[in-house]
């Protein structure tokens, strides 16, 4: 499990002036993985990052090619407090940050598939359709000994230190190989209609 760990790319928006905190902070953290034995994802679901470990399977019949992660968390909250979080995935090639520092809108952004033949180790592919994945929010490997940075009552980073709940949503898109088969079968009709108007003509 994670094969790989990609460094969260961050983008910050609309930072406000905010003193830094200098306090020492668990990282939250949340990986998409492998997994087995989940529940359907249609496209979107509330997590609640304290569970630690939450198992789905793509029940959207198409490829997942994103899911982001939102919530609120506190406002003023400088780079240096964002940069705590960290995420990263083995479906997808990168993982972004957003905060709105005025709003506290916060956005983890999983996204980009790899082009052309498959990896070995299928990874960075998107997720297939029945597939199955986990949302871990542990630090090291899905190993709560590692801690769970979101369910540690930090007022820094949470109104009330208290754990927020994120909305999964996700876009989709068909697999290459069916798209490929239904271009297929398109063309074929349009050649088989042509061929036909064409054999009635010649006959009239």
């Amino acid at each position: 499990m994670f094969s790989k760990r990609l460094v969260a790319t961050c983008g910050m928006l609309v930072w406000l002036t905010a003193p830094a905190w200098a306090g020492a902070i668990q990282d939250p953290a949340a990986w998409i993985d492998q997994g087995s034995g989940s529940l359907p994802f249609n496209g979107s679901a509330s997590l609640d990052p304290s569970d630690g470990i939450i198992y789905f399977y793509n029940n959207t019949g198409n490829v997942l090619t994103s899911i982001s992660l939102s919530t609120y968390i506190n406002t003023g909250l400088s780079p240096a407090d964002i940069s705590q979080f960290n995420c990263g995935s083995f479906f997808f090639l990168d993982c972004a940050i957003t905060y709105h520092s005025d709003t506290g809108a916060f956005t983890m952004d999983f996204s980009g598939v790899a082009d052309g033949d498959l990896p070995d180790d299928g990874g960075d592919m998107g997720i297939p359709p029945l597939g199955h994945f986990v949302i871990d929010f542990f630090n090291v490997d899905g190993n709560p000994d590692s801690g769970n940075g979101w369910d540690n009552g930090n007022t820094t980073l949470f109104p009330g230190g208290n754990t927020p709940v994120l909305d999964a949503t996700s876009t989709d898109a068909p697999e290459p190989g069916a798209s490929t088969l239904l271009a297929a079968g398109l063309l074929s009709l349009a050649w088989l209609s042509r061929r036909s108007y064409f054999s009635r003509s010649s006959r009239s």
